[in-house]
């Protein structure tokens, strides 16, 4: 394998760009660490034919819960959860620990594994559909606790590195409607992975569940579009989910003051303490 140390300066690289999916199915090849120098590792993986190479001090992420749900939901669809986790290059008993980051290669191999073995090109979307507050741990709790919807995706949008630094969430409002944004990070979209598409419809179609289980009523958007002439195309740079200013001032039924002080406090903390403290606080 070729020394990856040219690549130092510039912290990401592809190769056999763009991405394409070889007749007959996938193949896979699992995480290598490569020495550079005594302070620099840098990771590559071959992704549809694609090559990464990241570099560990600023890698994305997507926290356990978020691929838990992924594989269960395939699961339920008919893959395999073993095949998926080799493929994949996760433990099984990891699939639990909702503190453990999956690093950005593996996230979009989830997508790519899970689309494969179920053979649904829409699976995104339906696992969307499905979604539970429990798919954004702490943040999807705090949620829960605020006092209306317009709060909760406020806070959903500040808070949502915790989860995961993969998409990046926006919210604007006026005096008629509130427009919700999602982009992928502009190294995702260079990769051109079917992960992309996947995860935004299943953070679309998420949010618009979020509403319903928040309020325990119908509450979904009333217009929907990506920027691209007003069409979701994807990859997109950035898609749209538009609802009624009214629709957000709804309160939700589990608000609790006391409990969103405490929530607030605990993300706050868990944003702010360095990973080897949490996971020794953890193992004690």
């Amino acid at each position: 394998m070729t020394k990856t140390g040219q690549f130092a300066p510039f912290g990401f690289c592809l190769s056999g760009y763009p991405a394409c999916h070889p007749p007959g199915g996938y193949t896979y090849h699992p995480p290598v660490l490569i020495t550079v120098d005594k302070e620099n590792y840098w990771r590559t993986n071959r992704i549809s034919h694609v090559t990464y190479y990241c570099a560990f001090d600023n890698p994305m992420f997507a926290h356990m819960p978020i691929i838990q749900g992924i594989l269960y939901g395939s699961v339920q669809r008919g893959a395999q959860l073993s095949d998926l986790c080799d493929c994949i290059g996760i433990s099984v008993n990891d699939l639990g620990d909702s503190e453990f980051k999956v690093p950005f290669e593996q996230a979009c191999l989830t997508w790519e594994c899970c689309a494969h073995q179920t053979k649904d090109n829409l699976l995104g979307l339906h696992l969307g559909e499905t979604s539970t507050m429990s798919v954004l741990g702490l943040v999807g709790n705090l949620m829960q606790s605020c006092p209306d919807l317009l709060s909760a995706f406020e806070t959903m949008t500040h808070y949502i590195d915790l989860a995961t630094d993969m998409i990046h969430f926006g919210i604007k409002q006026n005096a008629r409607e509130v427009t919700l944004s999602y982009k992928p990070q502009t190294l995702w979209l260079k990769t051109k992975s079917i992960s992309i598409r996947h995860s935004m419809e299943q953070s679309m179609a998420g949010t618009c569940m979020f509403s319903v289980y928040l309020r325990a009523k119908e509450s979904g958007p009333y217009k929907r579009f990506s920027t691209i002439n007003g069409v979701v195309t994807w990859p997109s740079t950035t898609a749209c989910l538009v609802l009624r200013f009214s629709l957000m001032e709804l309160a939700i039924t589990s608000y609790s003051k006391k409990k969103t002080c405490l929530l607030r406090y605990l993300v706050t903390i868990n944003r702010c303490l360095p990973s080897s403290i949490k996971y020794c606080a953890k193992r004690k």
